[in-house]
């Protein structure tokens, strides 16, 4: 019943669309399939979504609402539950000339199982004729009940150079710092990484993209990963996309043992292995927009 009436919402939405589009109005609303699975939990939830904005020659500014359906938590002894949230939430970009734009965010997230959130987001963006440098940042506070109070924290710092190869192909590198601190269970957790990426557009309406990461965590885990996406522009109001990350991290141990020879002589031998383990996450989009 609750996805009916959305459905309803966002049919009336795009029943107005030709009157509002002149005016400097913008909007889309669509539905996202995004599925994830690594050693500890198993993700496939949905996340139908409507944005409308208003776009100036200085600023753009737009508010959202996203509803997560069958997402998945875990207790501390990595059980699963499904739950519903709601998500709202605004944006502003400001424009400081031709060069020099910057953005923030803020979504309040809530749901079953006293599940609450509040997520921020910040982005400075200098965008040079051939060369794009960005910075980003963003943090999410997250406490929800699950036999116990579940309580942690993300946060991220970022930045990536963009370079125009020609008007159809782009290159681009990245850094990102990630810092996970699991307040319930006492631990914190970080990562580095970087990447290497690429953007193909052969028409206006298709774009490709592609890369591959690298990155160390706090646990002395190596990681690499590759990911891959499209975005294409179907008619006047359709858009498709899609995106794929498989992700290898390897786990290293060592064992020693020593061996007594004649004298009080010793030997130590040293043996060390390499686990690797594979994760992926995706996610597959329709959308509406104006």
């Amino acid at each position: 019943m609750k996805f009916t009436r959305f459905l309803i919402v966002v049919l009336l939405f795009f029943l107005a669309l030709p009157a509002s589009a002149k005016y400097g109005i913008y909007g889309s609303a669509g539905f996202r399939v995004i599925f994830s699975e690594d050693e500890d939990i198993s993700q496939h939830y949905y996340k139908p979504f409507v944005r409308m904005g208003w776009a100036g020659e200085y600023f753009n500014i737009s508010a959202s609402y996203y509803r997560w359906m069958s997402y998945t938590v875990t207790d501390a002894l990595y059980n699963e539950k499904d739950i519903d949230l709601n998500q709202p939430g605004a944006d502003l970009t400001i424009y400081a000339g031709d060069i020099l734009s910057i953005s923030g965010g803020y979504s309040y997230i809530s749901g079953s199982s006293s599940y609450t959130a509040h997520k921020y987001s910040g982005e400075i963006i200098l965008d040079f004729e051939s060369i794009d440098i960005s910075a980003d940042s963003s943090f999410k506070n997250t406490e929800y009940e699950f036999n116990g109070k579940i309580k942690n924290s993300y946060f991220t710092a970022g930045g990536e150079v963009s370079f125009d190869v020609t008007e159809s192909f782009s290159w681009d590198a990245g850094y990102l710092f990630e810092k996970t601190d699991y307040k319930t269970y006492g631990y914190v957790y970080t990562k580095n990484s970087g990447r290497l990426g690429i953007v193909l557009s052969p028409t206006e309406k298709l774009y490709f993209l592609g890369g591959i990461t690298g990155g160390k965590d706090s646990d002395n885990i190596k990681s690499a990963a590759f990911d891959a996406g499209f975005s294409l522009k179907l008619f006047e109001h359709l858009k498709l996309s899609a995106a794929y990350m498989l992700t290898a991290e390897f786990i290293s141990s060592g064992s020693s043992s020593t061996l007594s020879g004649r004298r009080g002589t010793s030997t130590t031998t040293t043996t060390t292995s390499t686990e690797t383990e594979i994760s992926h996450t995706g996610n597959i989009a329709v959308s509406l927009y104006f």
